[in-house]
């Protein structure tokens, strides 16, 4: 983590922000005081719509489906298939 006070970082504010974006810490401090901390924005999730979540659940009973029929075949129960 690296600290700055409040000029250096108006010189380099730039370089600063690629920093931060890299992961490095950056703390701004005034009169010998930590007041600021650059960190990235981490991005907003979008809303899942219903949609989305039907779709999921859909891919997924379908996967287990197979799946569990594919379990029974192996043990020699008949399945039938739609």
């Amino acid at each position: 983590m690296s600290t700055h006070t409040v000029a250096e970082a108006k010189n380099q504010l730039s370089k600063l922000i690629d920093r931060a974006l890299k992961g490095e810490g950056i703390v701004i401090t005034r009169r010998g005081q930590p007041v600021v901390e650059l960190k990235p924005v981490r991005p907003v999730p979008r809303p899942i719509a219903e949609a989305d979540i039907s779709r999921r659940l859909e891919a997924t009973l379908v996967t287990f489906d197979r799946s569990m029929a594919a379990g029974a075949r192996a043990r020699g129960i008949a399945v039938a298939t739609p």
